[in-house]
């Protein structure tokens, strides 16, 4: 199943689907660069940090999809070797009709699985004929559904590493869960076997659901430092590991993977369920908004009550969406319950101001039910924290700006006054 959605007219913005997926590729037509996947914009800045004083790229995907990462490469190195193995010509079709990629593109497509085109490079290797040797390898092939096992093996990574150039970096997309994953510990552990150089990429979250992990395999050091400063990635919080922080992948749950024994479809499964369970809540979460505006408010907290039973790591959303409905509705002894219930919650944020003001919003909900003592605690809570997260990162006028709503919740009027004043002042000292 292949199909190109329209999601906006301005900008004409198009999503790529295969086998019913949620979505294989975005793009912003006639915009190449604006990748719109976290994972594609990570393969942009590593290979841009890779690839200083080459003019050209000799560069291979295995998996076409939309194209639309092989067509960046051209964009940002006209005149390169760009070739993509996709075993489906129907998904290269598709990329032409609808997605931008031109009928007189010089990507050069191999409609092969991936495995067989390389064996067949190296079979004619093996003949002495002339082989392409890769500056760039990207794996474009798994998602959160699906990993095809023969693409991760210590076989297909040698393989991997034969037709590489002496310099050159193979990059792989890899999705499991933050906590305890089997597949990137597998694959991480195996890797190592075949590189000398590993690093490991992945978004900071909050929470143990599935994630990106790209996983960069290279014959050379690589500088990813500061990598979260390159185009399109936003400062973006992104830990890289490298070989002294790759044992977090290397668990006791980590194997070798072998031609012979290649389990990923269970290591898979713990993500498949968490995908579902997401998707389900995701669901709910839309169809709670939906009533809240249709005036439907009781119904919509039942919604947001299935998302905590689905799926517990969305549960401090819910409850936070609940408590503004139920606070709207003067409903304060449930909206207090919502609130306590995520600052217990395991899923909860960890970011102190964000907890601060969690703190702070309880607060005044108990002012409502006549509870001044546990708001007094709540409030002295939330001015604690955004203290030390003062004196942790530095000034900040949104930090002050939340300390003058909290000290003036509390009556507290001169310091109230000092940190409006120090907000005005942080202000204008920005920078135009």
């Amino acid at each position: 199943y292949v199909a190109v959605h329209q999601l906006s007219k301005q900008p004409d913005e198009r999503q790529f689907v295969q086998d019913n997926l949620k979505s294989h590729s975005q793009i912003i037509m006639g915009k190449i660069r604006e990748l719109r996947f976290f994972y594609t914009r990570v393969y942009g800045a590593v290979t841009r940090r890779a690839a200083v004083g080459k003019e050209k790229l000799h560069t291979l995907s295995i998996g076409g999809g939309g194209y639309v990462f092989p067509r960046y490469i051209l964009d940002l190195w006209p005149g390169s070797s760009v070739d993509v193995a996709e075993i489906d010509p129907a998904v290269t079709e598709a990329a032409k009709q609808a997605f931008g990629l031109p009928r007189d593109t010089p990507i050069r497509t191999i409609n092969l699985d991936g495995r067989n085109y390389v064996d067949e490079l190296l079979a004619k290797k093996h003949r002495g004929e002339q082989i392409p040797q890769y500056d760039f390898i990207y794996m474009d092939a798994f998602n959160d559904l699906s990993v095809p096992f023969q693409l991760v093996t210590k076989q297909f990574n040698e393989k991997i590493y034969d037709i590489l150039a002496a310099d050159g970096v193979y990059l792989t997309n890899i999705i499991d869960m933050r906590e305890g994953g089997k597949v990137v510990a597998s694959f991480v552990k195996t890797i190592k076997h075949t590189f000398p150089y590993i690093y490991a990429v992945t978004r900071h979250s909050e929470y143990n659901l599935p994630a990106n992990f790209i996983v960069i395999a290279s014959k050379r050091p690589l500088n990813l430092e500061d990598i979260n400063t390159e185009e399109n990635l936003a400062d973006a919080e992104m830990p890289v590991f490298d070989e002294k922080s790759l044992s977090a992948f290397e668990k006791t749950n980590g194997i070798i993977l072998d031609d012979d024994y290649v389990p990923v479809e269970i290591f898979m499964t713990p993500v498949v369920r968490d995908i579902s369970a997401v998707s389900i809540a995701e669901k709910y979460i839309e169809q709670a908004q939906e009533l809240n505006l249709a005036g439907k408010w009781e119904d919509a907290i039942g919604k947001y009550r299935l998302v905590i039973q689905f799926c517990p790591p969305l549960s401090a959303r819910a409850n936070y969406l609940m408590w503004r409905i139920l606070a709207d509705h003067d409903k304060w002894p449930q909206a207090a319950d919502a609130l306590r219930s995520i600052l217990a919650d395991n899923n909860q944020p960890t970011d102190k101001s964000l907890i601060a003001m969690l703190h702070y919003h309880l607060g005044n909900v108990l002012k409502k039910t006549g509870d001044n003592k546990e708001a007094s605690s709540h409030f002295a809570e939330a001015i604690k924290l955004l203290r030390e997260d003062l004196a942790e990162k530095g000034d900040s006028a949104q930090t002050y700006l939340h300390l003058g709503q909290i000290y003036s919740a509390t009556g507290d009027t001169k310091n109230a006054n000092l940190c409006l004043e120090k907000t005005k002042q942080l202000q204008e000292d920005k920078p135009k």
